[in-house]
C-alpha cells in the first residue's frame, strides 16, 4: 500500500493489492495510441504514469489538470493534485450521468484519512480529510457532477418575489437595498415558518421572539437590529396592504434609537499608514501588489471594492489619469495619477502580475489566477504584522486615516467630501468631531460680549 501511494506500482500490482482504501479498479485499459499529455509531462516513470492512466476517469482528471496548467499552476502543485484525484477516483462512487453528494465525498475522505495515517504512521488524519474533500469538490464541480444541496424553498417565496418587484418598480430602490432587505426577510421567515403556517397568524410578539432567540447566539449590535427591523417593518406593511397579515404588526415594530453621528471614524494614524507603506518596499511579490493597492486607498481614499474592481483600461498612462467607478453611487471619478501611485502600479504590472487575459488589475498570486475579491485581509495582515493597534484594520480604515490627515491640514469638509466621493456633506461632517484643535478653539470662545 505504501508503494502504491508513492506511485511505484504497475497496473498489475494495483489490481492485486488489497482494497482497504476502496474497491478494486476496473481493468479497462486506455485505447491504443491514446495520449495523456499532462500525465506524460508530470511523470517520467512508466510505473507512475501507468498508475494514473489505468485508474478510472483518467480522461476527466487529465482534462481538469490541463485546465489548471493553463491557469499557470506549477508542475509540483499539479502532481500533488493528481495524487489526490487518483484516490478520489477510487474512493468516491462515480458513475456516468450521476451526481455525487457531499456525504459520499466525506465517506471517501474518512477512508482515505484512516488508511493514510495507518500506513504512514502520521497523526494528520484531519488534514488528509480536508485536502481530499477540497480537491474532490473542485474536480467534481469542474466536471459538473457535484450535487449541491439546495435550501428548502420558503412557503412565502412568492410573496417575497412580489415584494421585490414592488420595491424596484414602485419605490425605485437600488438593487443592493432590495437584495439586503430580502435577505433579512428570508432569515426571519426561515425561523418563523416552522412555527406558524401563514403570515395571517403572525404578530409583533413573533418578531420579539425572533430577536430574543437569535440574539442569544449572534449578539447583534444596535445598528444590526435597526437594519433588520428596517427590512421587516416595510415588508409587513406591504403584506398588510395585500391582506396577508394584520396591519398592527408593522405598527408594533419599533426600531432602536440611533443617534446621528454617534460614532467617531476610527482608523490608524497617518504616521502608521506611512510606516505601513514603507514596510512594503521590498521585492516580495505580495508586498509589491499590496503596496500598490494600499496606496490607492491612502492617496485617493478609495474603497476596497473600488480597488479590486479597477481595470487595466481605467488607467491612462499617457494622460497620467486614473478613472474609478465609485461602488456606492456608480459615478465615474477621475484622479490625477501621481508618480508614487503610478510607479507602484507599473512595478506590479511589470514584475508581479501574471500574464492573464483578465482585465482586472489586481489578481491573486497563486494559480488558478483570478481577480482579487476582497481587500480586507490584505490590509489587516500588514497592520497586524507591524503591531499597529487600530480599532478597524480594513481598507476603510486607511480611507478614514486620509480624511483625518486632510482635516489636520486645514482642508475644508467640502474638499474632503469631494475626495471621498460623498454626495452629501452630511456624510462628511462626522469628521468634524475628530478635529480636536478646532473644537478646543470653539470651546474657548468668549461669548460674553455677544450675550
Amino acid at each position: 500500500m505504501l508503494r502504491c501511494i508513492r506511485g511505484y506500482m504497475t497496473p498489475k500490482d494495483i489490481a492485486s493489492t488489497d482494497t482497504t482504501l476502496g474497491s478494486a479498479m476496473t481493468d479497462t485499459p486506455p485505447v491504443d495510441g491514446e495520449r495523456f499529455p499532462i500525465f506524460e509531462t508530470l511523470y517520467h516513470s512508466q510505473h507512475a504514469l501507468a498508475r494514473h492512466i489505468f485508474t478510472p476517469y483518467a480522461k476527466e482528471r487529465e482534462q481538469y489538470l490541463a485546465f489548471l496548467a493553463s491557469q499557470g499552476m506549477r508542475p509540483e502543485t499539479l502532481m500533488k493534485i493528481a495524487a489526490e484525484l487518483y484516490w478520489v477516483a477510487r474512493l468516491v462512487p462515480l458513475a456516468p450521468g450521476k451526481s455525487v453528494t457531499i456525504d459520499q465525498i466525506r465517506k471517501g475522505a474518512d477512508a482515505y484519512a484512516y488508511a493514510k495515517v495507518h500506513n504512514f504512521r502520521r497523526r494528520n488524519r484531519a488534514r488528509s480529510r480536508i485536502v481530499f474533500t477540497r480537491e474532490a469538490r473542485r474536480w467534481l464541480y469542474f466536471m459538473n457532477c457535484l450535487c449541491t444541496p439546495k435550501p428548502k424553498p420558503l412557503r412565502h417565496e412568492g410573496v417575497i418575489s412580489d415584494y421585490c418587484h414592488w420595491m424596484k418598480n414602485e419605490r425605485g430602490l437600488a438593487d443592493r437595498t432590495i437584495r439586503n432587505r430580502c435577505w433579512w426577510i428570508r432569515v426571519f421567515l426561515s425561523w418563523y415558518e416552522p412555527r406558524r403556517h401563514s403570515l395571517s397568524a403572525a404578530s409583533a410578539r413573533d418578531v420579539d421572539a425572533f430577536f430574543t432567540m437569535s440574539n442569544k447566539q449572534r449578539q447583534w449590535s444596535r445598528v444590526t437590529v435597526a437594519t433588520i427591523l428596517g427590512a421587516l417593518r416595510p415588508f409587513f406593511r406591504y403584506a398588510a396592504s395585500r391582506g396577508l397579515c394584520k396591519p398592527s404588526i408593522a405598527e408594533g415594530i419599533q426600531r432602536p434609537r440611533l443617534y446621528q453621528d454617534g460614532n467617531v471614524p476610527r482608523g490608524p494614524k497617518h504616521e502608521d499608514v506611512i510606516r505601513l507603506l514603507n514596510s512594503m518596499k521590498t521585492d516580495r511579490p505580495a508586498d509589491i501588489r499590496d503596496r500598490a493597492m494600499i496606496l490607492l486607498c491612502a492617496v485617493y481614499g478609495l474603497r476596497g471594492g473600488e480597488v479590486t474592481t479597477l481595470r487595466l483600461e481605467d488607467i491612462e498612462w499617457d494622460q497620467d489619469r486614473i478613472h474609478v467607478v465609485q461602488s456606492k453611487s456608480k459615478d465615474k471619478k477621475t484622479f490625477r495619477l501621481t508618480p508614487t501611485v503610478g510607479n507602484a502600479i507599473y512595478r506590479y504590472l511589470e514584475a508581479v502580475r501574471p500574464r492573464r487575459p483578465t482585465r482586472e488589475v489586481f489578481l491573486t498570486l497563486r494559480a488558478p489566477y483570478q481577480p482579487l475579491r476582497e481587500m480586507g485581509p490584505v490590509v489587516s495582515r500588514h497592520l497586524k504584522a507591524l503591531g499597529i493597534d487600530a480599532p478597524h484594520k480594513g481598507p476603510h480604515a486607511i480611507r478614514h486615516a486620509l480624511a483625518c490627515h486632510l482635516l489636520s491640514q486645514n482642508q475644508s469638509l467640502k474638499v474632503i467630501g469631494d475626495i471621498l466621493g460623498h454626495r452629501s456633506c452630511q456624510s462628511t461632517r462626522i469628521y468634524a468631531k475628530v478635529d480636536l484643535a478646532s473644537l478646543r478653539h470653539v470651546a474657548n470662545l468668549d461669548l460674553g460680549d455677544v450675550l
